[in-house]
């Protein structure tokens, strides 16, 4: 029995021992120094054109994402304040007015404008709005926002003049007041005579005539709109082709002259050519297109009275190609003798 407990004893000591042992911590193992003999210098990297210096604490992987995200901030900055400036109030004040600055009131006025998104990747679109000016001819935009606004104005009875569409272009520092509108003037229209008119066909209005190279007349009737034998017309165009222009050999100098056989013109660039004048014809107008001036074609409007003493208006384009040259015309007139050539479809005189 004392055996067994002699035993037993002995048994728990060494557990004991065993498990105090392993509650130990390991003590590390000492690195080998070094001698002179194995050491290898470690050599920094020297600064050069290929070899950038980068700021302490910096590597230049990291400088370049710095510089890579601060762009893209600023593109996204600017994106965004380009942005706001598209997305502004566009608070209008308008007044319409005549020719002799009275008021115009029940006016139609169209407004058109791109419409307000608080997302400035989605495109919302163009709103518009149709409303009337007042008895003092006044009319206003407020509560809406955007960049570009277009306004159209009509009103039976008047005409509207150029460009019929008037465009606004908007800035954070745009501003209309009430106490000082935009003035639009429309033009009433007054009692058109019955006139000739000559035009071209289909979608065009003008009409198309020939020209040679050498000077010879073209005629043409403004009567019946064709082109007549020479000494019989209303309207002569004579075009001379030049030489070729140097560098564009497709292209010539070249020159006109239009005049009124028996009788004379005066240019205007009236907007409304509805009363010619009595005096101050000239038998021509001529023109000369070289290298220093030159152009394809050139425009002109005209009063003209005729050989025996009607007056009318032309609306002439001379084209100067090489072989090809032509010109192309619209015209009124007033075969009764007085002088007014205001336009009233409903009154149209067929040719003669």
């Amino acid at each position: 029995m004392k055996r067994i407990i002699i035993i037993v004893v002995a048994l728990l000591s060494l557990v004991c021992v065993f498990f105090w042992l392993g509650r130990q911590p390991r003590k590390e193992q000492a690195a080998p120094e070094l001698t002179s003999a194995t050491s290898v210098p470690i050599q920094e990297p020297s600064a050069g054109p290929d070899r950038p210096v980068s700021p302490p604490g910096h590597s230049s992987g990291a400088a370049a994402r710095q510089a890579r995200l601060a762009s893209q901030n600023a593109r996204s900055n600017d994106f965004y304040q380009s942005w706001q400036n598209s997305n502004v109030p566009l608070d209008f004040y308008g007044k319409v007015m005549d020719e002799g600055s009275n008021a115009i009131a029940g006016a139609t006025v169209g407004f058109a404008w791109n419409k307000d998104s608080t997302n400035p990747f989605v495109n919302a679109g163009e709103k518009t709005l149709i409303t009337q000016s007042d008895p003092e001819g006044l009319f206003s935009l407020q509560g809406e926002r955007g960049r570009f606004l277009n306004i159209r104005l009509s009103k039976d009875g008047y005409y509207t003049p150029r460009p019929g569409v008037w465009s606004f272009k908007y800035s954070a520092e745009t501003r209309f007041s009430p106490d000082s509108p935009v003035v639009f003037v429309l033009r009433k229209k007054g009692k058109a005579e019955p006139l000739i008119h000559i035009t071209g066909t289909g979608f065009s209005a003008m009409r198309d005539f020939s020209l040679a190279e050498d000077g010879r007349p073209t005629e043409v009737s403004l009567r019946t709109g064709q082109q007549v034998a020479p000494g019989q017309g209303d309207l002569t165009v004579e075009f001379r082709a030049g030489v070729p222009v140097p560098e564009h050999p497709s292209t010539i100098t070249w020159q006109c002259r239009v005049s009124i056989p028996g009788g004379g013109l005066v240019t205007t660039d009236e907007e409304y050519p509805f009363k010619a004048p009595e005096a101050g014809y000239l038998e021509f107008d001529e023109w000369s297109v070289g290298v220093t001036n030159w152009s394809g074609k050139i425009n002109r409007q005209y009063y003209v009275r005729l050989r025996d003493g009607s007056f009318g208006r032309v609306n002439l384009r001379v084209i100067g190609v090489p072989r090809e040259a032509y010109f192309r015309m619209e015209s009124f007139l007033n075969p009764s003798g007085p002088r007014t050539l205001e336009y009233d479809p409903n009154k149209t005189m067929l040719a003669e």
